[in-house]
């Protein structure tokens, strides 16, 4: 199905496997905005607020970001190490809601912060590609392709 966010309207496409029989709080990948859909995908309330880090004005950028870039691995190796990790520590639970069929249900909103972190890790012009099919190969979870990327 697709859904719209509230916030900033982006469109974006969630499996219908992923709702529960109540629905499920969706997380906007663009903006960070935090809403609820009922199992057909309809809002069931006003968004809430983003679940963002704090804003910072673009023009007043931080002096340094929190995690440089890591150039020593390409995003491939970057994107295993994170994946293999966020595995390991997340143990059995991970793995049932999988197998349930409530991955991102359970799992969406720390699935999109290890995104950010594979993001920050490769940089922000790196493939998401290499990120998707570690998910695809270590989790089974197929994600659409972004355009652009």
């Amino acid at each position: 199905m697709i859904l719209d966010c509230p916030s900033c309207n982006a469109r974006y496409e969630l499996p219908e496997s992923l709702l529960g029989p109540a629905g499920a709080r969706v997380r906007c990948p663009s903006c960070g905005t935090s809403f609820a859909v009922d199992p057909s995908g309809r809002r069931l309330s006003e968004p809430a607020s983003p679940v963002a880090a704090p804003t910072v004005a673009v023009e007043n950028p931080p002096a340094a970001a929190p995690f440089p870039p890591d150039h020593d691995r390409s995003p491939a190796e970057i994107a295993r190490s994170l994946v293999a990790a966020f595995i390991e520590s997340r143990g059995d639970g991970l793995r049932e809601a999988r197998d349930r069929g409530h991955l991102f249900a359970e799992w969406g909103p720390a699935l999109l912060d290890l995104f950010e972190e594979y993001r920050r890790a490769a940089g922000p012009s790196a493939s998401s590609t290499p990120f998707r099919d570690e998910l695809r190969a270590r989790l089974g979870v197929e994600l659409p392709q972004a355009s652009g990327d």
